[in-house]
């Protein structure tokens, strides 16, 4: 004899399941070319300092990366010492993951694509503490590399719909300055 309660929770645990619908991903591969044009900013620089906290409306935690930059690819930007407003983190107790953010350690050596938080390109609404010379990522994981000590710039995995995962791509620093100082000099001719 069949158990009651036993089907009746089977039949809604199947109920349920029939209207999921799959979720995936949906990043799209950017090329360098892409990266490069709608990045307001390149640099390289070594992260100093990371730490997260909530939004206005405590509803979202964000990590800040400091970076101390050595190197402008393009842009302007005066400071020596920059922040990076990423989705995510941990707050105390409370943590929050967000598929596809590049992830940071201090002492790392990185080359990223930026626009500044508060331009017309940025998606990250202003958190708590409003930093100056704050910038997100263009590309999310696509937009940060990590350079190593033996001239290799290494850009970490990153899923892309629909369900393709893109191991991590080593290039040569030189080789990806140099691509990316033609494109923009390309783009200049263009403009």
């Amino acid at each position: 004899m069949i158990n009651v309660k036993l089907f009746k929770k089977i039949a809604l645990v199947l109920f349920f399941i029939s209207f999921a619908t799959p979720s995936f991903p949906l990043m799209v591969e950017l090329p360098l070319k892409k990266l490069v044009v709608s990045s307001n900013s390149i640099i390289i620089g070594n992260v100093t300092s990371i730490e997260s906290e909530w939004n206005l409306d405590k509803n979202m935690i964000y990590t800040i990366v400091r970076v101390m930059m050595t190197e402008i690819i393009k842009g302007d930007e005066n400071p020596k010492m920059i922040m990076i407003k990423v989705p995510g983190g941990k707050v105390g107790d409370i943590g929050c993951k967000v598929s596809d953010t590049p992830e940071f350690k201090i002492n790392e050596r990185i080359l990223v694509f930026l626009n500044p938080v508060n331009s017309k390109k940025s998606s990250i609404e202003t958190i708590q503490n409003s930093h100056l010379n704050s910038y997100e990522i263009f590309g999310k994981s696509q937009g940060k590399f990590v350079l190593d000590n033996e001239g290799k710039a290494a850009r970490g995995n990153f899923t892309l719909y629909p369900d393709k995962l893109i191991k991590s791509q080593d290039f040569k620093v030189n080789i990806l300055v140099q691509r990316i100082q033609e494109i923009i000099s390309q783009e200049a001719k263009n403009d």
